[in-house]
């Protein structure tokens, strides 16, 4: 996932994009593969090899991970 800071006066002048943390997600031009909430951001991702498939994974305090990754 990745951000861009854009300045309010000229979006045309955009900061270089910077990463956020890693999605394992492969990069596609499928817009389904996340949404905005109200309270951030849910992100649709596979189940990794040998998982089980009925099982849902929940990541809470990711915005700690978020900073962590930055660093």
């Amino acid at each position: 996932m990745m951000s861009v800071k854009m300045p309010e006066s000229d979006p045309r002048r955009a900061a270089a994009p910077e990463a956020l943390f890693l999605t394992g997600l492969v990069p596609s031009d499928a817009l389904d593969q996340y949404a905005p909430t109200s309270a951030g951001f849910v992100i649709r991702a596979p189940a990794s090899a040998g998982a089980d498939a009925s099982a849902v994974q929940v990541v809470v305090n990711w915005t700690s991970l978020a900073a962590s990754a930055r660093k």
